[in-house]
Order: structure tokens, then C-alpha cells, then sequence
């Protein structure tokens, strides 16, 4: 989810959550304040009715004063002062009404009173309806105006955030360009944009001194192992030597082979990380296979190992073929060093993807592990653990997917094209 969207988000929840309080709050502090004025009304009343009888000496006539009614009756006794809500039945109104009643007692030529007041309440009610109905349409005009602007004020001041990603999806750690990044009025972005350009030019000059010193090294490397293994050959030449000695040489001469494979492997899946790769083109992987496997018909022959493909011609997807060929060369070589003789390899390609079915034992290592480097199955095998390695680093890079799976005591290696398509 997008930063603004979230913000936004919680906006609209937070502007949700104190509109509801607000109604809330404002509800109740109306009722309050409305039931004070009804209160003080009574009271101002009750006033009037006492000062009225004082200043005449009699009670007044029965009568209705600003839409309250009051009836006054003989009483027995003092009256206790008495406030309390009620219902009326309006004939006019055909429906039952809310008042509030007044009880309270006065004297008049000696004799005590009890005088009622009643006071409508259906005007408070209609009253609250009307502000609280008010309150919440301004509030979710104002709620949608914050949000509206909240929402595209928020686009356009993320937008310099964006062009930053966007500046660095192309960033290519092999390019000696730097990034250009457009200058804003925002101080957070414009620092950001600092420690990037400081960021990137030191990556930039560390990937520059490890490739010439991975390159450098390489070379150095293979001199000498070159040398090794040339004056190895010329020993192992020699008539004077003796068995076990023949048997030292050879078993050195294995291990220089080995060296200089694992240093060329290295090598290549350095390049490989470093996205040092050509650009793709579209090649006829069906083509490819088929010449591929028929450099490896020797091998099959040797080993009597049957080979089943079902390829669908003019298959063609866009790639290095330098990597493609390279993938080839592992999928086949993994696939023969499990397969016995006399057994079957299944290959199958279509425009969705590549597979390889050799029957073997099971892995006892979780599939995860077969893709990392130096893992071996057996680890007294003269493998360097580093071919389904390459494979992954190599689909990673080319936009595929591998796939390992095990049924029916078959090994089964997808590669995925999708990506590609």
C-alpha cells in the first residue's frame, strides 16, 4: 500500500471516529445545557407566580404563558418542590408529548396552594434534532473537504518521493552515470537525495574496486595454475618414475583441473550478480536444445543412458544466450551425474518453460539448499557444488523461475519462462 493512501486512510478513520464523538459530546452537552434552561424557566415562573400574589394578595386566573401551562389547586398541607418529566396526550397533535412538571406550593390569604406548571419539551427535542442534524452535515462537509485536499495535496507533495524510486529503478551499478535527481523545496527530499548521490558514487567505487580486483585476481590466478598443471603433464611423462608416484601427479593434477574450474565458476557467477551480462536477445531455444544435446550424445552413448525430448519447434523467448547456453550445460550435466545406466531422461520444452525428469534417489538436503553454493549431496564427490547454484543465479537474472520438485522417484527441474514472455 501506497504511504499517502495509508496516511489518508487514517485520516478518513481518525475524521470518522471524532465525528462520532463530536455528535456524541455535543448531544449530551445540549441535553445538559437545555435542561439548565428549562430548569431556570420554572424557576423564573415560579417567580412570577409568587410576586404576582404577593403584589395582589390572590392567585391568578388559570391561564397559558409562553406555551406553558400552570393550574393552581387548593392543598392540605406545604407542597414539596418537586421537578419531574411526564407525557401528555395532544389531541391536536394526535400522539403523546413530552413535558416537564413543576411542583411547588404558595400561600394566599392564609391558605396554602399547590400550583403545576407544565412545560413542553418537544420543542427541546425538535430543537436538538435540528442543531445536531446541522452539526453533522458540517462536519462531513468539512470532513470530505479535508479529505479531498488531504488526498491530492498528499499526491503532489509525494510526488519528488516518487521520482527519486523511479531515478533508482534505473540506477545500473556497472554505469559510471549518477543519479539526476530533480531539486525540490522539501528539505527531507532534498536530504535524501544528498545521502543517495553520496550513497551510490561510494557502492559505485567499491563494485569498481572489487571487479578489477575479482578480474585481477582470476587472472593471477590462472598463470600459475597453468604453469602447475603444464609441468605436471611434462613430469608425468618421465619413464623413470615409479607407481605410486604416477599416482601423486595424477591425483595433482585433478586437483589443479578443479581449481581452475571453481575459479572460472566464481568468476562467472560474480559477473553473473553483477548483472554483467550482455543484452537479451530472442534466440530459438528449441534449436539451442537440440544442438546442445546432441554435443552431449557421447556422453549419453558412454553411459547407456536413453534420452526422451518432446521440444515444440521455433520456440523463442527473449534472453542472453551466452546465460541460456550455460543453463543448458547444468540442467544436462546435473541430470547425468544422478541417472544410471540403462535409465531414462525425460526433456521437455514449450513456450511456458523448460524440464528436465531424471529418476535418483531422494535429496536428503530440503530443496531450498540444492540452490546454494557448495552444497553437494555427497560430499566425498569431486563436484564443486556450484552447477545448480549457477542455474538459480542465472534464472534469477534472466527473469525465470526454477522449480525443483520429487514424485515417483524422479528429480524434476522447471524452469519457468513467464517472466520473459
Amino acid at each position: 500500500m501506497k504511504l499517502f493512501k495509508k496516511t489518508t486512510r487514517l485520516f478518513v478513520a481518525t475524521g470518522i471516529v471524532a465525528v462520532i464523538l463530536g455528535g456524541i459530546i455535543s448531544f449530551f452537552l445540549l441535553n445538559f445545557i437545555m435542561d439548565e434552561e428549562s430548569r431556570e424557566h420554572l424557576q423564573i415562573m415560579k417567580q412570577e407566580i409568587e410576586s404576582y400574589v404577593k403584589k395582589n394578595n390572590s392567585l391568578p386566573e388559570n391561564e397559558i404563558f409562553f406555551s406553558d401551562i400552570y393550574t393552581i389547586s387548593p392543598a392540605s398541607s406545604p407542597i414539596k418542590e418537586v421537578i419531574k418529566d411526564t407525557s401528555i396526550y395532544d389531541s391536536l397533535e394526535e400522539e403523546i408529548l413530552p413535558y416537564r412538571e413543576f411542583h411547588f406550593g404558595i400561600s394566599a390569604n392564609g391558605k396554602p396552594y399547590e400550583v403545576v406548571i407544565l412545560k413542553p419539551l418537544y420543542e427541546k427535542e425538535d430543537l436538538m434534532e435540528v442543531l445536531l442534524l446541522a452539526f453533522v452535515l458540517i462536519a462531513l462537509l468539512m470532513s470530505l473537504a479535508a479529505f479531498l485536499m488531504n488526498y491530492f495535496y498528499s499526491r503532489k507533495l509525494w510526488t519528488p518521493f516518487y521520482a527519486i524510486l523511479k531515478e533508482l529503478r534505473s540506477f545500473e551499478i556497472s554505469r559510471p552515470a549518477t543519479l539526476n535527481f530533480t531539486q525540490t523545496d522539501i528539505f527531507e527530499f532534498n536530504t535524501l537525495q544528498d545521502n543517495l548521490h553520496q550513497l551510490t558514487g561510494r557502492i559505485q567505487k567499491e563494485f569498481q574496486s572489487l571487479k578489477s580486483f575479482t578480474e585481477n585476481a582470476s587472472h593471477e590466478i590462472q598463470t600459475p595454475l597453468a604453469v602447475l598443471r603444464s609441468n605436471l603433464e611434462l613430469l608425468i611423462q618421465d619413464e623413470n618414475l615409479q607407481e605410486n608416484q604416477l599416482m601423486l601427479i595424477n591425483d595433482l593434477l585433478d586437483s589443479v583441473s578443479k581449481l581452475t574450474r571453481l575459479n572460472k565458476t566464481l568468476l562467472l557467477l560474480v559477473k553473473i550478480e553483477n548483472r554483467q551480462i550482455n543484452k537479451p536477445e530472442m534466440v530459438d531455444i528449441s534449436t539451442t536444445l537440440e544442438l546442445k544435446l546432441k554435443t552431449f550424445e557421447p556422453v549419453f552413448e558412454e553411459k547407456e543412458i536413453r534420452l526422451e525430448i518432446s521440444a515444440k519447434p521455433g520456440t523463442k523467448i527473449s534472453t542472453d544466450p551466452y546465460l541460456f547456453d550455460l543453463l543448458l550445460n547444468n540442467l544436462i550435466g546435473n541430470a547425468l551425474k544422478y541417472t544410471q545406466s540403462g535409465e531414462t531422461i525425460q526433456v521437455t520444452l514449450g513456450p511456458g518453460g523448460l524440464q528436465f525428469v531424471n529418476p535418483g534417489k531422494a535429496f536428503t538436503k530440503t530443496p531450498e539448499r540444492l540452490f546454494e553454493r557448495f552444497e553437494k549431496e555427497n560430499e566425498s564427490s569431486d563436484s564443486l557444488g556450484l552447477g545448480l547454484s549457477l542455474v538459480k543465479e542465472i534464472c534469477d537474472v534472466c527473469g525465470f523461475k526454477i522449480i525443483y520438485s520429487y514424485a515417483e522417484h524422479k528429480h524434476h527441474f522447471k524452469v519457468t519462462f513467464q517472466a520473459n514472455e
